[in-house]
């Protein structure tokens, strides 16, 4: 073996070519360059190579640069770390009490994301890998990138406890009935609810121990500031495709009203596409997400950027946050559940780009939006005051939304659909205290590409409330419709109307029809009656009015042909192009 030259100095027995080690990067600073000290030196704490740089002019952050005695800075060496931090299940980050030398372990946490990502991003999770984040914590960022691989990063919030309480009654929602009703939670002991609107409830005894759900309204309808509207409870998400499981609380049941800790922008990415070497693991999760506010005062961001063939869940957290959409490679399925969406920097609870997600037991207080070329399958209990579903697609020309059991309260817009819109109803669409229940556009111009509504089920028919409970918006002049209006017609295909008619003594007036008036009737005869025929067939402006319109068989010189009985077909051009509202198995 090879040894320094300097027989005398303070590195005599270093192998040439060898490494120096020290403790921590604090012991970096006063090593002398004086020929004997190597330009590597290993740093036990972060368990990384860092190199001396006579030239560097790089601000020094005593984290990845520190002062080099003699001139110049120790740079770290980020790729060089040791792929010990990826066996390390448990991880911290405490950004009052932690320190970016720690172990990083929940009991000596860091104090950064950024120190997190440098430990992480060298390689493969090792095994399933957690980091927490202590109650009360408000945190700029939390950033993490990994390889692919078959464990989950999950970062996890430690709720801080606001009240304790005791259900008293529980009743469940209701869709059907003149006044469709939310979820119910009554607790004697409550003195008003006010204060915990948007706060998360979780169930901590019990049949539905874990259970979350949303406080969507104080003394709803009246009925008591002991009372508070929620969402339905639902268990834990399992995996990204699993089934939602309700779980609502029964009598005596105990909770805990909570606030979660708070970051500013939240992204966990996958570095690298994996091809088919994780095929297995489809449906598995890369990330999970929970018990975290995200949110700023001025606008948060999520991006779960998963490459391989996995999802990712967000549960039960508070996002005021733009989510950013999966990466073009992305062929994995993404849940949102139990999460409260929407708030005061955001307009939009959700706002987001890409396909696969799925919204379960959530509440929205305000509005879903720029929903791009994408399917969503939505359990939504909505709060007072905002939008629920509103699909705006200045980006695309086809937005697909599946509705399952969502309640809208309190909206504008109950169901917005705008320009190249979707919405299938699955089953139970209701609320009440809307100003409209359906608005099909929103600035009485023509759409461009269709606008569809439909639902599946026979029975439980959508029961959306509203001032006007259909609106559809038109350049001349606007519609509204009825659910029953609808349902009675077996279907409302389009905004077009057509029909037939016989006249009687060459006159007959259509009723029961929609705004004549404003889109004028086209007429032909479509079967000759017996007797002699008009020579023209008109539908004179002056009778038509909102509800009906009359034809007049008439000869050349305007006289009503009193001999002309034939059958006549006629047609009210429709207000918007390519309007549908129906249930899927009655018209189409």
């Amino acid at each position: 073996m090879l040894f320094r030259v300097s027989p005398s100095g303070p590195y005599a027995n270093l192998p040439l070519g060898g490494n120096l080690e020290v403790a921590t990067i604090a012991a970096l600073g006063p090593l002398p360059d004086d020929g004997d000290t190597p330009d590597l030196v290993w740093v036990r704490s972060v368990l990384c190579l860092w190199h001396r740089n006579r030239a560097s002019t790089l601000a020094v952050d005593g984290i990845t640069v520190v002062a080099a005695s003699g001139g110049g800075n120790w740079e770290r060496m980020v790729p060089s770390t040791a792929p010990d931090w990826l066996v390390q299940a448990d991880w911290g980050i405490d950004p009052m009490l932690g320190d970016d030398e720690n172990p990083g372990t929940t009991a000596l946490p860091l104090r950064t994301s950024d120190e997190l990502d440098r430990r992480l991003s060298v390689g493969t999770l090792r095994q399933e890998t957690t980091v927490t984040v202590p109650a009360g914590a408000v945190m700029l960022k939390l950033e993490a990138e990994v390889d692919p691989g078959p464990y989950r990063l999950i970062v996890d919030g430690v709720p801080t406890t606001l009240y304790t309480g005791t259900v008293d009654t529980f009743v469940d929602r209701v869709h059907a009935g003149a006044v469709p009703q939310g979820a119910l939670l009554t607790d004697l002991g409550i003195a008003d609810w006010g204060p915990w609107v948007n706060q998360r409830i979780r169930i901590t005894d019990g049949a539905s121990v874990g259970a979350i759900a949303w406080v969507a309204k104080a003394n709803p309808n009246g009925l008591g500031l002991n009372v508070a509207r929620t969402g339905r409870f639902t268990a834990p998400v399992t995996t990204p495709l699993a089934t939602p499981v309700i779980a609502n609380p029964a009598p005596g049941d105990h909770y805990v009203i909570e606030s979660l800790p708070t970051v500013t922008s939240l992204s966990l990415t996958e570095r690298r596409p994996t091809a088919s070497a994780l095929t297995a693991a489809n449906g598995a999760e890369a990330f999970r997400a929970s018990s975290l506010r995200v949110a700023g005062t001025t606008g948060s961001i999520i991006r779960m950027a998963v490459n391989s063939p996995r999802g990712w869940v967000i549960d039960g957290c508070n996002l005021d946050a733009f989510i950013e959409g999966p990466n073009t490679g992305d062929v994995g399925h993404h849940r949102i559940a139990r999460t409260l969406l929407g708030g005061p920097v955001y307009a939009a609870g959700l706002f987001i780009a890409g396909g696969g997600y799925v919204l379960t037991g959530c509440l929205t207080r305000q509005v879903l939006t720029f929903c791009t070329a994408s399917t969503y399958r939505l359990r939504l209990h909505t709060a007072q005051g905002y939008q629920a579903v509103s699909q705006a697609t200045a980006f695309s020309l086809l937005s697909t939304v599946y509705l399952n059991d969502v309640q809208v309260f309190d909206a504008t817009h109950g169901v917005l659909l705008q320009n190249g819109c979707i919405v299938n109803s699955s089953s139970g669409l209701s609320g009440q205290g809307n100003t409209t229940g359906m608005t099909v556009g929103d600035d009485d111009n023509e759409a461009i590409a269709p606008q569809f509504f439909t639902w599946y089920q026979t029975a439980d028919i959508p029961n959306l409330l509203g001032t006007t409970e259909i609106r559809i918006n038109a350049a001349t002049g606007d519609m509204t419709l009825t659910w029953a209006t609808l349902v009675a017609e077996g279907g409302f295909d389009s905004d077009e109307q057509r029909g037939t008619t016989t006249l009687v003594a060459g006159t007959k007036t259509v009723t029961g029809v929609r705004n004549p008036n404003l889109r004028h009737p086209f007429v032909c005869r479509d079967t000759p009656g017996a007797g002699a025929l008009g020579s023209e067939l008109i539908v004179p402006i002056a009778g038509c009015t909102a509800t009906q319109f009359r034809i007049d068989s008439i000869n050349p010189a305007g006289a009503v042909v009193a001999t002309d009985v034939s059958t006549v077909a006629w047609l009210i051009p429709a207000m918007r192009r390519h309007v549908m509202l129906c249930q899927a198995n009655g018209k189409t």
